[in-house]
């Protein structure tokens, strides 16, 4: 008998139908949850009421009237998006950010504007006029309106925001002949002290205005006009010179640094532990102490002699290894602030020969701020040989 060969069996594929998008049978169900769903929503539409049908119509065809009727074509495919003003331009976010409403500016204080939405606003009416031209006077002077704004600023009742706005004019004047000032005395400073570059008077003018954040006293501005000259201008981390004018007697000029950050204390500490002679021949020296006084003996009450007799300076020996009540140097490693004063009469500020009083002074301190620059950041061999 012959074998019989068996034919391997096709396997049969199981085909299922998918209504397509052009079947003509509509009213076909869908398999599955999907068809609970379409007749959910076959069913509320047919109880659809007929009211609301024909007021749904009418409102597209109105709609699609006032679109024809307003169309124009155009190739922009972002036509009828809200405009994006400049803040938005460069914005990763794009059409994500909401573009910015353009609120309308208040009129200012100063003409007597409304400004009754912001609590802090002040409502001035009258400016008082500035300076007559018989007031001014040449570069290099402190004039008289300068140090009249400052005394009333000393004044509770006149240290305010309303107050300065109405004499705002002075204020100007006032600020503009300080700055004038400054940048005159910054080249006999450079002449005093090389490590100090020139440098305009924005960079060395402090602001009047007081920060008052961790203050008690919340006084908005200062009773005076001050300025500080280092290697990076008034800020930075160096010892500098620094001037002040006040009323009362009370303007001077003074050298050092205050108030060092703990890595700043620490550092100086350490330079006087291992030497304190350079230190020593500053402080001793006869030019700085017939300028500054003597550093023997213990400042009365208030009281501030050569570098000695700052508030901040500590009563009791610093918590140093190796110090002690018997450390040799325990003067010097009780100071935080290392800095000497000097202060001028009103009459001196007046006169011509304010500046070349400041320079007198700068030139005295002067081996006092470079020897404090040393020990904050010393120079190289080679920066010694140049």
């Amino acid at each position: 008998m012959a074998a019989r060969t068996s034919r391997p069996r096709s396997k049969k594929l199981k085909t299922k139908h998918v209504p397509t998008s052009n079947s003509e049978d509509e009213d076909e169900k869908p398999i599955g949850r999907p068809a609970r769903r379409a007749k959910k929503k076959v069913v509320a539409k047919k109880e659809e009421s007929p009211a609301s049908a024909s007021s749904l119509s009418s409102a597209e065809s109105d709609a699609k009237k006032a679109q024809e009727k307003d169309f124009i074509p155009s190739d922009d495919p972002d036509e009828g998006s809200p405009e994006l003003d400049s803040d938005h331009i460069d914005s990763d976010d794009g059409d994500d950010v909401p573009p910015k409403t353009k609120s309308k500016k208040r009129k200012s204080t100063a003409t007597g504007g409304s400004t009754t939405g912001n609590p802090k606003s002040v409502v001035v009416k009258n400016i008082a006029p500035g300076p007559t031209k018989d007031q001014l006077v040449s570069p290099g002077l402190i004039a008289g309106f300068t140090m009249d704004l400052l005394e009333n600023l000393a004044k509770p009742e006149c240290n305010d925001r309303e107050w300065l706005i109405v004499n705002d004019n002075t204020y100007r004047k006032a600020l503009e002949n300080w700055k004038d000032f400054v940048d005159l005395l910054c080249p006999k400073i450079v002449e005093c002290d090389w490590t100090i570059p020139q440098l305009p008077a924005k960079d060395l003018v402090y602001r009047l205005h007081r920060d008052v954040r961790f203050s008690s006293d919340k006084t908005p501005y200062k009773k005076y006009f001050s300025a500080g000259f280092s290697r990076t201008g008034r800020k930075g981390p160096w010892a500098l010179y620094y001037l002040q004018i006040e009323p009362g007697d009370k303007s001077l000029v003074a050298g050092g640094i205050w108030c060092p950050d703990k890595n700043q204390l620490a550092t100086i500490r350490n330079s006087i532990m291992r030497n304190p002679k350079p230190l020593r021949d500053v402080i001793n020296h006869k030019e700085f102490t017939d300028m500054f006084g003597k550093p023997s003996g213990k400042p009365g009450p208030s009281e501030r002699r050569n570098i000695f007799g700052h508030k901040d300076e500590l009563k009791n020996c610093p918590k140093m290894n190796g110090v002690d009540k018997s450390h040799p140097d325990l003067d010097l490693l009780k100071l935080r602030s290392i800095a000497a004063t000097k202060l001028f009469p009103d009459e001196v500020v007046m006169s011509s020969s304010f500046m070349d009083e400041i320079a007198k002074a700068v030139k005295a301190l002067s081996p006092l701020v470079q020897c404090l620059n040393e020990m904050i950041l010393p120079q190289s061999d080679d920066e010694e040989e140049a």
